[in-house]
């Protein structure tokens, strides 16, 4: 077996692809050597869903915080130099329909996987996150000398996944309200439109800082991965850095990778 196969198998049973890999915090030395042998954790796909929604969301960050802030004379000069502010919202706009897409994309691949038999979603959370994440705190106060054995996925990816899925879910919903009004009101009483603008505002801000604080951190700015981890491109990771930063789940593919051995060598051996 190669090691793309067996590797790759978990890759597509999980459902990470709006939570690309945050490394935690390692001894540099540790992940120095570069080891012979490298792990898919994301597929093609969910490195497509990654890209299309970081694109998206930073796209829809530079163009949606002008127009909120028009009355500043950097987003002035910006609006101007993009062509207006009719322009800036027809940019926005289309990146908005890009983030959605994004979103439905993701939602066809779980479904793809569910209908091909992947039954476990190891990025929901369980009974063990909770002891993982104080671990982990007691890791980064000195209390601990180890990291937490975390399988896939660690509390933090587990935290961005799901703060991605409700995030696009909520600015689309809201986005389309603000697009149009008129059909909206409709149906809906006049201040649903007025909250939607509001709630569309106030998660965009908060998405901004949970990016731009913690995960461009863990990515990017981590002293372990800076300039950046280069897993939301090529989708591999070394094995240090899996026995380091995934231990149960390097350990759960080893044991497979023994027991299909095992049953391989015993069909040749059978006359």
């Amino acid at each position: 077996m190669s090691e793309e196969r067996s590797s790759s198998q978990l890759a597509d049973s999980g459902s990470g692809a709006l939570a690309v890999s945050t490394a935690s915090a390692v001894p540099q030395q540790a992940v120095a050597a570069a080891p012979q042998r490298v792990f898919l954790r994301f597929n093609i796909h969910q490195r497509i869903q990654h890209f299309l929604l970081a694109f998206s969301f930073l796209g829809l960050m530079i163009t949606g915080m002008p127009l909120r802030f028009p009355e500043l004379t950097v987003t002035r000069i910006f609006i101007a130099l993009l062509g207006g502010p009719e322009v800036v919202g027809i940019i926005h706009r289309v990146l908005g329909l890009v983030m959605a897409a994004a979103g439905v994309y993701h939602v066809i691949y779980l479904v793809a996987m569910y209908r091909k038999g992947h039954r476990g979603i190891p990025i929901l959370f369980n009974r063990e996150d909770l002891g993982l994440f104080i671990d982990d705190m007691k890791y980064f106060l000195g209390l601990r000398k180890e990291l937490p054995r975390f399988g896939r996925y660690n509390w933090r990816e587990k935290f961005d996944y799901f703060g991605a899925c409700f995030g696009v879910a909520l600015m689309v919903a809201t986005g389309l309200v603000i697009w149009f009004p008129q059909i909206v009101t409709l149906v809906f009483p006049g201040w649903v439109i007025t909250a939607s603008v509001l709630v569309h505002e106030y998660e965009a801000l908060l998405a901004g800082l949970a990016i731009f604080l913690s995960h461009f951190y863990w990515v990017h700015l981590n002293r372990e991965v800076y300039p950046m981890s280069l897993v939301w491109l090529t989708g591999q990771m070394s094995e240090e850095e899996m026995k380091l930063r995934h231990p149960r789940e390097y350990e759960e593919i080893m044991e497979r990778e023994r027991q299909e051995g095992e049953q391989a060598a015993s069909m040749e051996e059978t006359p």
